[in-house]
C-alpha cells in the first residue's frame, strides 16, 4: 500500500511536469556548404532537426550555390547561397526534406537519385 505522503509528493511533482516549459530549438543547426578534392559536398549531408527549427546553410568554399528541394511534405521554397554567405529556413512540418544543389556540375538527379551535393533534413516530433 502507498503511503499518503507518497501520493501527495507524486501528484505534486506531476502537476509541476504541466507547468515546465518546453525546450527551445536554440542555435539554427548548421550545414556547410564545401568545395575540395573529392568536389561539392554537403556537411553533414543528412541531419535530423524537431519541428519548428532551423537550419542555416554557410557557404564557405566562395562558389555560389543554388538550392532546391527536390522531395519535401511541405512546401519550402529553395533560395541562392552567395559565395561566403549563409542562408536558414524553419522546418515546420514533420517528414523528410531532400535538397540539392542544382548548379551544374555540383549535383545530378535522375529518376528521383541525387548524386554529388545533396542533403537531407529529418524533421521529427519535439
Amino acid at each position: 500500500m502507498t503511503s499518503p505522503f507518497r501520493r501527495v509528493a507524486a501528484a505534486a511533482v506531476a502537476g509541476a511536469l504541466l507547468f515546465v516549459p518546453a525546450a527551445s530549438h536554440g542555435a539554427p543547426t548548421r550545414v556547410r556548404a564545401l568545395a575540395g578534392d573529392s568536389g561539392f559536398q554537403f556537411s553533414p549531408a543528412q541531419t535530423s532537426i524537431v519541428k519548428g527549427a532551423t537550419v542555416k546553410w554557410v557557404e564557405s568554399s566562395g562558389t555560389a550555390h543554388r538550392i532546391a528541394f527536390y522531395k519535401k511534405p511541405a512546401a519550402v521554397s529553395g533560395f541562392r547561397l552567395s559565395p561566403n554567405g549563409s542562408a536558414k529556413r524553419t522546418f515546420k512540418k514533420v517528414g523528410i526534406y531532400k535538397y540539392r544543389c542544382t548548379i551544374a556540375p555540383h549535383s545530378t538527379l535522375t529518376d528521383g537519385v541525387c548524386t554529388g551535393m545533396c542533403g537531407v533534413i529529418r524533421v521529427t516530433r519535439p
